[in-house]
């Protein structure tokens, strides 16, 4: 498995919510097998639940790999 990319959805980095999930959709639609993506949410100002969503849709799946304070890392693949 290669990660082809490393997403921080955090509050210092974005302003808006939507523009992380926009950056998401383009990777998981251009992603291939054996092929990953980090994320790092901020559950307090990012949803959780778009995230796995918008990755099932493009059938991939979601591994929540680490959870600190409000921060959860997942890790998307196909």
């Amino acid at each position: 498995m290669r990660v082809i990319e490393r997403i921080e959805m955090r509050r210092e980095k974005y302003k808006c919510a939507y523009v992380p999930l926009i950056k998401l959709t383009k990777l998981l639609s251009s992603m291939g097998n054996g092929e990953a993506i980090e994320v790092l949410i901020d559950t307090e100002r990012f949803s959780l639940e778009s995230v796995e969503s918008l990755a099932r849709a493009y059938g991939a799946a979601c591994e929540r790999v680490s959870c600190r304070g409000n921060f959860v890392e997942l890790l998307i693949r196909k």
